[in-house]
Formats: structure tokens, C-alpha cells, sequence
């Protein structure tokens, strides 16, 4: 797996990741069983003259019967799993996943951005959503930039279930002048689909970026020093 898909591993893992933190909310803590005070050194520890009356030194029997020193017997009731210290979630569904029909909506919806058609300013952020599109790592393409220089996005589309290929075109709002990209490849990490997109600018200044693959749609406005 190359640097892209491991940064587009990470991004897709990330939903699922404050899923898990959310399940382990850490409310209940352990608490240790009191322990019985000791006793002097010497001393012989009282007998209560009345078998009625309990003793507070005496350590309750194990829950379940069974005498003093003898193990309890085993009962009949599933362990409520308070000794696992690993919560179980109440409801996996929630962990992001690509839907029957190839949508990957869970994964576009954690991004910043914007799900509305319009070109959405990139600023500091790293992956960012458009439209029907997420893509990135917007910080190595700004931190990477040389005029020329192959730069690497993801498009990771909204609608999967076929990958017909992206077209991007970058246009300089300066100067006007375009470029465009065709792939066709497709590349995973883990169960979800994108487009791995090789893309020279030939000049600094802002750039704005736009998709089209299917019925998705995406544009960014980028920055490039």
C-alpha cells in the first residue's frame, strides 16, 4: 500500500476511531473491595456472644452460597462482562461503512467541507469535502509545491457502485490557464473505492480544482506558494 492509501486509510479510520472513544466513555472506574482492618499483633479477635447478631469483622459469604473458604457454586446467569475492561458497542452500525449500493456517504460526511455544489476554499484543512466528492492531502500538496512538480490527490466519490473514471481540471484564477487530468485507475483502502490523480501546476498562485466522475461533483479552491 503506497503513501496515499495509507493517508486515506487513516482519514476512513478515523470515523470509526471516535465511534470506539465514544463507546469507551470510561464513566464506570473500578473500585477495590474494602479490606478488613487488621487486628494487633497477639490479640484474638472476638466472638459475638449472640449468633443472631452479625459480625462486622466477618467477610460476607460469595455471592451465589457456599460456606466461608468454599468456592461458590457456579450460576446459571451469563456474566454481565463488568470484568472485561473492553465496553462492547451498543450498536455497530454506526461505525462508517460503504452502503449496499456503493455509497460513501459515512466517509464524506466526517470531512470538513461542504455537501452543497459550489467551490469549497481549502485553507489550512488537509482533506476536505465538495459536493459529491472528499479529497486530499491538500497539506503535502501545499507543502510539496513546485511549479511542475507531480503532485498526488485522492477523489474518493460519493457513488462507488461503478467507476467510470474522474476527470480534474485545474484552473489558474489569475492567469486563466487550465489543466487537465484524466484517470481511470481505481485504488482501495480497506472497503472503499477512489481515484489516485497525478496532477502538474505550472505556476503558483490560486488554483481551482474540479471533479466530475458519474453523478459526482466537486470543486476546491487551493492556494499554492
Amino acid at each position: 500500500m503506497d503513501h496515499h492509501a495509507r493517508s486515506l486509510t487513516v482519514l476512513l479510520a478515523a470515523g470509526a476511531l471516535a465511534w470506539s472513544l465514544g463507546a469507551c466513555s470510561g464513566d464506570d472506574e473500578p473500585t477495590s473491595s474494602p479490606q478488613p482492618s487488621g487486628t494487633d499483633p497477639g490479640s484474638v479477635a472476638a466472638t459475638p456472644s449472640d449468633p443472631t447478631v452479625p459480625d462486622p469483622t466477618a467477610t460476607p459469604s460469595p455471592a451465589g452460597g457456599g460456606s466461608e473458604g468454599e468456592p461458590a457454586a457456579p450460576s446459571d446467569a451469563p456474566s454481565t462482562g463488568a470484568q472485561d475492561p473492553t465496553p462492547i458497542p451498543a450498536d455497530a452500525s454506526d461505525e462508517p461503512t460503504r452502503g449496499a449500493g456503493g455509497e460513501q456517504t459515512d466517509v464524506l460526511e466526517a470531512l470538513e467541507g461542504d455537501a452543497r455544489p459550489g467551490c469549497v476554499p481549502v485553507r489550512a484543512a488537509r482533506d476536505v469535502r465538495s459536493g459529491g466528492f472528499g479529497a486530499g492531502p491538500f497539506d503535502d500538496l501545499r507543502r510539496t509545491f513546485r511549479p511542475g512538480r507531480a503532485a498526488r490527490l485522492y477523489l474518493v466519490p460519493q457513488h462507488s457502485e461503478e467507476m467510470p473514471g474522474v476527470v480534474l481540471t485545474a484552473r489558474h484564477t489569475g492567469s486563466g490557464a487550465t489543466v487537465e487530468v484524466a484517470e481511470d485507475h481505481v485504488s482501495d483502502a480497506d472497503q472503499f473505492l477512489f481515484y489516485d490523480v497525478e496532477l502538474r501546476l505550472p505556476r503558483a498562485g490560486t488554483w481551482e480544482l474540479r471533479a466530475a466522475a458519474g453523478p459526482d461533483r466537486g470543486c476546491w479552491r487551493v492556494t499554492l506558494d
